[in-house]
């Protein structure tokens, strides 16, 4: 009678185990997704919309076209890169009309 009842147990025990490593895996598994899932607040900085938008500050700086696209509400520059970009048109701009007016 003893050795049913312990082999019950231990049958229950191994039954109880694989269902208790099934979920370990399943969970493992779903982290490992999670994991290797795209970051949405990842800066993607060479996308095509960004590199026409690096070409209008470069080549037209004086032209807000190119402030336009980056403060417009479906840009897809973050809001320290819309910051660092302005500035970086402001100093171009101002580069340029003080190399223009003020050279002598």
């Amino acid at each position: 009678m003893w050795k049913v009842d312990k082999a019950r147990t231990m049958h229950t025990q191994n039954e109880m185990s694989i269902k208790k490593n099934d979920a370990q895996q399943k969970h493992i598994k779903e982290l490992r997704k999670k994991l290797n899932a795209k970051d949405p607040n990842e800066i993607q900085p060479f996308t095509k919309y960004k590199m026409i938008t690096y070409l209008c500050v470069i080549v037209m700086p004086l032209v807000p076209y190119a402030v336009y696209r980056l403060w417009t509400p479906n840009s897809e520059f973050g809001q320290r890169e819309k910051y660092i970009w302005t500035a970086l048109i402001i100093l171009i701009a101002l580069y340029m009309i003080k190399f223009t007016f003020f050279n002598q």
